[in-house]
């Protein structure tokens, strides 16, 4: 189902976290980093065909998904153990090595559609990858624990922060800035709720993403 939700942001700040359906493995209640790191695509990213995905800028693991960052959107790939029926119990249990995905794709809507993309916080650590379409290898790649989205509309960024309790975003917004401006569009979800304590909750075929009520 790729239904899509238009959201009118009043609100300059929120918290991004994942439900425990969206993988099995995944018993808490945030989309918690397995690394708090987005690592620069440099080559490495690649298709199911050996083709570069050079529109993604940067990327996060996370457990039970990937998230990329792209020019004004932002997509959830979310991975979950396949469940069947066992043909020697009759029980259901998890498919060994089969996986269903889901992709969530957040975008930015009538703004700046190739905003500068500032990485901070450099870790001091660097990864090294050697896969089929670059057999010689892309080494010293960075990763940082900050992403800034320079002006995705007049005088508003957009700051990535990625924690241990999982990715938080905001909106800062400049003199001269008007947060009615952003507006943000979720496609691939099938319905999105609030809860009484001020969260929203979208919910998609795997699981859900939590945004904190704005403080």
């Amino acid at each position: 189902m790729n239904k899509w939700l238009l959201l009118s942001m009043f609100f300059l700040s929120c918290l991004v976290s994942s439900n425990a359906e969206v993988s099995s493995r995944n018993n808490n209640n945030s989309l918690s980093l397995r690394s708090p790191l987005f690592i620069e695509n440099k080559g490495q990213l690649a298709d199911r065909n050996g083709k570069a995905m050079d529109d993604i800028r940067y990327y996060a693991n996370v457990s039970g998904a990937r998230i990329y960052f792209a020019g004004n959107k932002v997509i959830y790939r979310f991975l979950k153990e396949k469940k069947q029926i066992s043909e020697a119990t009759g029980k259901p249990g998890i498919g060994k090595g089969m996986l269903e995905e889901q992709t969530v794709v957040l975008q930015l809507l009538n703004g700046n559609a190739n905003p500068e993309i500032v990485p901070l916080d450099k870790a001091t650590e660097y990864y090294n990858f050697y896969y089929a379409h670059c057999p010689n290898g892309i080494t010293n790649v960075p990763a940082y624990g900050k992403l800034i989205y320079k002006n995705v509309y007049p005088f508003i960024d957009m700051v990535f922060h990625a924690e241990e309790k999982g990715m938080k975003y905001d909106f800062i917004v400049h003199p001269g800035g008007n947060p009615a401006d952003i507006r943000m569009k979720y496609e691939g979800v099938n319905e999105v709720s609030r809860t009484q304590d001020g969260k929203l909750v979208i919910n998609h075929y795997l699981g859900a993403i939590e945004e904190q009520q704005p403080y």
